[in-house]
């Protein structure tokens, strides 16, 4: 079970200026923005689109947002028919092409490895033609996107040709495209799907990009704020992080920008309450020391061969092409970066490991390491920050593993690297994404972090449930007062009665603190039982 992403609609801030809705987005917790092309905050027709595009980039990265592009823009194409031309309209469907490969190309700049479209409503009644000229118009779209290096999330749209699941399917198999992917609206689910939400979540798993989201009711097409309609969200939010979903799960209330001062906040916290906490994966049983040693962390070793074991044929010889582009033109990286993990796959890359191990590198942090590997050592500085800041929570990951496999070449980092790479884990450090933070922690992270970033990192650890048995070279870079610091850490809990991890000990005993033990010993002696008793599950464990 994985933690969420959630953005917010550009669509549901027409009222804010660009800029100070991703301030409020990033103030309130938001992880990304979905970001509508149009004339309020990016319009793909404007005048100075190249320096806007670079500044909308410079926003998003300064706020730390990660961004799916939108192509709903009401009167993009014109101005007084809402939503038109589109793929199925008899005239006028190259304007929309035209529009959808513009915003291919936007989407790459600002490194959304998703472009989010639908397929537009049947005004002729022709089901047959309206069908046949979306699968045409589609196809260059969906080939401008391959080449590009990222797909395209198409959703089913309530009355419109591709509605449903079923008819997205149905287009699919007829396509069969690798660039076309979904966006599933979960209000969408509600109103038209027969089967429950999560039914549908698991259905297209293999295909999901991009989730929306917001209330709605059986049979009306009306997105609603939260609490106002009949959807149960924590099935479907559990369904999500049940199949791995990694993508951006965007609030979509295109309605309600006249009070989206208080939608904003309270759709995030809604939502953060219907998703189930990601369970600890910490160990409770009683250790003599640290188990880690420098083998468990040699992932990096022979990784062609590795790779070569895993990846089909085609999956071989994309990343030898790419690696190969890289290297002769290294901004090329910035399209191939995000298309990894639809052309290796997500599976672990030891097919024996635990999928939910986030200390285990999968496949796709394998061949991202290759790709920024490939980069020339001059280039890599500019480029690692804009993959790691621009991408989703995979790319992030890859960005970060890639770290160890260049410390694992002779010579290391060098001081410019180094220096950017530093950045990468101390901001990865600030997340409570488990996965962040055990890529963070791999050979290069805790290399670069001093004694007294390492402590508050491994202090971080314990907090969120990753493994602290599994930073490499921990036992050597114990001081005295990480020491007191996870003392302290277990004294905290005793007094609030919770229980603590046995990994804790080991840290504690390098340096033992004789006060702070004693204070924890004391509390056998408490008035209060859920003192005392916690403080015999904690000793306990000591071994």
């Amino acid at each position: 079970m994985t933690g969420l992403s959630f953005a917010y609609g550009s669509n549901g801030l027409g009222d804010h200026r660009l800029a100070d809705a991703c301030t409020f987005l990033a103030e309130e917790g938001y992880d990304g923005i979905a970001l509508t092309l149009d004339h309020q905050h990016l319009d793909p027709f404007g005048p100075d689109l190249d320096r806007r595009i670079d500044e909308t980039r410079r926003l998003l990265a300064d706020h730390g947002l990660s961004v799916v592009v939108e192509t709903g823009g009401r009167f993009v194409l014109d101005p007084r028919n809402k939503h038109e031309p589109t793929l199925v309209s008899p005239e006028g469907a190259a304007r929309r092409i035209d529009f959808y490969r513009r915003a291919v190309d936007i989407s790459v700049r600002l490194g959304s490895p998703v472009l989010h479209l639908w397929s537009g409503v049947d005004r002729v009644d022709d089901a047959d033609a309206a069908w046949d000229r979306l699968a045409a118009g589609l196809v260059p779209v969906l080939d401008a996107a391959d080449d590009a290096g990222i797909v395209v999330g198409l959703e089913p749209e309530p009355g419109m040709v591709v509605d449903t699941i079923a008819a997205w399917e149905r287009l699919a198999g007829q396509l069969d495209h690798p660039a076309l992917a979904m966006t599933l609206d979960i209000g969408h689910c509600q109103c038209l799907e027969d089967a429950p939400i999560a039914d549908c979540i698991h259905r297209v798993a293999d295909h999901l990009v991009h989730v929306q989201v917001e209330d709605m009711v059986r049979g009306v097409h009306e997105h609603l704020p939260f609490g106002d309609g009949e959807i149960d969200f924590p099935p479907a939010m559990a369904a999500l992080q049940d199949i791995g979903y990694d993508g951006l799960v965007s609030v979509e209330l295109t309605r309600h920008g006249h009070t989206a001062h208080t939608m904003v906040p309270e759709a995030i916290r809604f939502l953060r309450a219907a998703t189930p906490s990601a369970p600890s994966t910490t160990d409770q049983t009683p250790r003599e020391g640290f188990r880690v040693t420098t083998d468990d962390h040699r992932w990096t070793d022979d990784l062609d061969a590795q790779l070569s074991a895993v990846l089909d044929a085609d999956a071989v010889g994309w990343l030898a092409d790419a690696r190969v582009a890289v290297a002769d033109t290294p901004s090329s990286i910035r399209a191939r970066f995000p298309a990894v993990s639809r052309k290796v796959g997500r599976g672990p890359l030891d097919p024996t490991a635990d999928p939910d191990d986030p200390f285990e590198p999968t496949v796709d942090d394998a061949a991202r390491s290759v790709l920024v590997r490939a980069l020339p050592t001059a280039d890599r500085p500019a480029e690692l920050p804009d993959l790691y800041r621009h991408g989703d929570t995979r790319e992030k990951r890859g960005a970060l593993r890639a770290l160890d496999l260049l410390v694992a070449d002779p010579g290391g980092l060098d001081d410019a690297t180094r220096s950017v790479a530093r950045d990468l884990v101390d901001d990865a450090m600030r997340t409570n994404d488990t996965r962040l933070v055990a890529a963070a922690l791999g050979t290069a992270g805790v290399a670069l972090l001093d004694d007294e970033a390492l402590a508050q990192a491994v202090l971080k650890c314990v907090f969120v449930g990753v493994d602290i048995d599994r930073i490499p070279g921990l036992p050597d870079r114990v001081t005295p007062e990480l020491s007191r610091m996870m003392a302290d850490f277990v004294h905290e809990r005793i007094a609030a009665g919770r229980d603590v991890p046995a990994q804790v000990w080991p840290v504690i005993d390098a340096h033992p603190p004789g006060d702070r033990l004693a204070a924890i010993a004391a509390e056998l002696d408490h008035d209060e039982a859920r003192r005392a008793d916690a403080a015999r599950r904690a000793l306990a464990l000591r071994g």
